[in-house]
């Protein structure tokens, strides 16, 4: 089963201190990383190849090429989730200079921002969280909790509930091929991050 999730990026070519200011709208320095500041929000892969919206759960659960959509039509605000073909992809999802960040990557930011148990809280937005789950966004990451969504199409997790990110890190099978990657996951009803 594919999941969906949203994806954060981490530049991985900077060369001067003029590149760390003419991105900065755009992302933010955490320790020695720079990451994008919002969800990645492309509808074409480095080659200029088109990645399709299927926003149908049951044309969504048949896919086994990229794809994007959103958790809920209606709702754009939490961006676009990407299945792991796009991710995947050899036609490259991020744009050029940045990555898909791996498991190792996100744990630097996370033993930057803290641990494993309090980094979650750094991360959140100062809103939208249910139930007080809402952090401090010290890190400037803003994660809005946006839900996600199941190979099937069905929404897993709720909007205002929780978030998961992809990593490019693949969960290899048995027979060597990649299905599917570790994500890092947030709740709202504790601070952890999450390595699924």
């Amino acid at each position: 089963m594919i999941e969906l999730f949203l994806t954060f990026l981490i530049c991985t070519n900077l060369t001067s201190e003029l590149d760390v200011f003419s991105l900065s709208k755009e992302s933010i320095k955490i320790g020695d990383q720079i990451w994008m500041k919002k969800n990645l929000d492309v509808v074409f892969y480095q080659n200029g190849d088109s990645i399709p919206h299927v926003q149908d759960a049951q044309n969504w659960s048949s896919l086994n090429s990229g794809a994007w959509c959103y958790v809920d039509e209606n709702i754009s605000k939490y961006g676009k989730l990407y299945n792991w073909y796009a991710v995947n992809d050899s036609r490259g999802l991020a744009p050029l200079d940045w990555k898909v960040p791996s498991n190792n990557d996100w744990q630097i930011l996370i033993d930057y921002l803290g641990d494993e148990n309090s980094a979650g809280r750094s991360m959140k937005s100062k809103y939208g969280w249910k139930d007080g789950g809402c952090g401090t966004n010290h890190s400037k990451l803003n994660c809005l909790p946006g839900g996600g969504r199941a190979g099937n199409g069905d929404v897993f997790g709720s909007i205002g509930g929780n978030i998961g990110f992809w990593t490019s890190t693949e969960i290899q099978v048995s027979s060597g091929e990649s299905t599917s990657a570790f994500s890092r996951n947030l709740d709202y009803y504790n601070n952890k991050v999450y390595n699924l």
